[in-house]
């Protein structure tokens, strides 16, 4: 029976293309290296410098104020309400509550600016938004470290 060689085509056994790359040694073509990442735009980074310091300022006004603050509350510790060294505790921690409160107003900004950046990074780079996370991290932190400080001297007039 010579059924497949009676119809007179039949494939050709010669090496192909891809036996010949995978028997030498070939590598087969690399893709293409992923696009460097993009920086943050120029406009978000001066942005950022600006909120950043307004924020670095009200932190050195908070703690420049903190001292006076501490003494404060060392001695209202104790003291009843409406007595004099309490009334001092009392108006040194709004003095503190203020330099807070000039904090919270980049913060705000910075919080605005993240989810912009976030919503943008969904279908593009996130170099803007990398940018923003960090330095709304950092100023939170800051103003976690101030409501700390503020939560122990309250505390410390209360008792």
């Amino acid at each position: 029976m010579q059924g497949c060689a009676a119809r007179g085509h039949y494939p050709s056994l010669a090496r192909r293309p891809a036996e010949s790359a995978y028997g030498s040694g070939a590598t087969a073509p690399q893709p293409a290296p992923a696009p460097a990442p993009s920086a943050a735009s120029p406009a978000l980074l001066a942005r950022l410098a600006t909120l950043r310091d307004s924020a670095a300022k009200a932190h050195r006004d908070f703690e420049t104020l903190r001292p006076a603050g501490e003494r404060a509350a060392a001695q209202a510790a104790g003291a009843a309400p409406g007595a004099e060294n309490w009334s001092v505790a009392q108006g040194a921690l709004a003095a503190l509550d203020s330099a807070r409160s000039s904090l919270l107003l980049p913060l705000a900004d910075l919080d605005t600016m993240l989810v912009e950046a976030s919503k943008a990074a969904v279908d593009g780079p996130d170099a803007d938004l990398k940018a923003v996370r960090k330095v709304r991290d950092e100023v939170d932190g800051w103003l976690a470290d101030e409501n700390r400080s503020l939560d122990s001297l309250r505390g410390r007039v209360r008792g």
